[in-house]
């Protein structure tokens, strides 16, 4: 069998979203730092998790303008005959993390094995995504396998549910927190003079104002403003208790007393003569 072109240089990026960027310094660096006697890459079928079992050998490895090459030796006769048949059209390579624990040569990024794919198009194009081994943590493989489609649809799924979940837990929130205001201006209308049987109403009032994510309002232009602030003003009223007894007025003294305008009632006015 002749060397094989098993890596190439650039940024790749995994299944998961990780992207790794190798130069060509790093290539050097697994050049230099491959050992068969310290961990000698087995040519595997696909990428096992347990490189077994092994077609064949890397003796060594080269860098070069085009990539990482990788000289084979020992290699099974049965499967250099499914290579020469075509069986296996595609190469892939997986490597320990530098930072693995179980990296012969910390540091670097060390040759673990060169997976021979079918199928299963290799993941870096040219010779491309970086995938993490389950059950190995630390070791990198470069593979492309075909989405796995039901897995991404429970991810979105979840996501959606986290989503709506959080947007419903911030609506009751901000329901909780303009109930307690209503409640409170309701007490303080009770503590200036309103009946307490009118407080359910002005809190039930001022809640569905402010409810939804659009709270209601009123007027036009810049006299625009929101319906719990009418409301507001037109509840103050509640507070001034009727009194039967004379008193003098600007009516009895001869003066001309303007009658309060509600904003309500103006706004309402104002619609009716259009």
């Amino acid at each position: 069998m002749t060397q094989l072109h098993i890596f190439k240089p650039g940024t790749h990026t995994a299944q998961c979203g990780t992207t790794y960027n190798f130069t060509e310094a790093d290539l050097a660096a697994t050049v230099a730092a491959y050992n068969p006697t310290l961990h000698e890459a087995p040519l595997v079928i696909g990428h096992p998790q347990h490189d077994a079992p092994a077609a064949g050998w890397v003796k060594s490895l080269s860098a070069t303008a085009h990539g990482l090459i990788a000289e084979p030796q020992q290699i099974d006769a049965s499967f250099a005959e499914q290579i020469a048949k075509g069986s296996y059209k595609k190469i892939s390579a997986s490597f320990y993390h530098p930072t693995a624990a179980n990296n012969p040569v910390p540091g670097v990024y060390y040759l673990r094995h060169v997976g021979f794919l079918g199928a299963q198009p290799p993941a870096v194009k040219g010779l491309r995504p970086i995938e993490l081994a389950e059950g190995e943590p630390g070791v990198i493989e470069f593979s492309e396998s075909e989405p796995n489609t039901a897995a991404l649809e429970a991810e979105n799924h979840r996501l959606k549910a986290e989503l709506a979940q959080r947007d419903n837990a911030a609506r009751l929130a901000a329901q909780q927190t303009t109930h307690a205001a209503s409640v409170a201006y309701a007490e303080q209308l009770v503590a200036a003079g309103m009946k307490p049987l009118h407080a359910p109403v002005v809190i039930a009032a001022l809640d569905a104002a402010q409810s939804g994510t659009s709270p209601l309002s009123f007027g036009e232009g810049d006299q625009r403003q929101p319906l719990s602030v009418g409301l507001k003003t037109l509840f103050n009223d509640l507070t001034n208790p009727v009194s039967f007894t004379e008193v003098a007025t600007k009516a009895r003294t001869g003066l001309i007393e303007a009658a309060p305008t509600n904003p309500l009632l103006a706004d309402a006015a104002a619609r009716a003569q259009r």
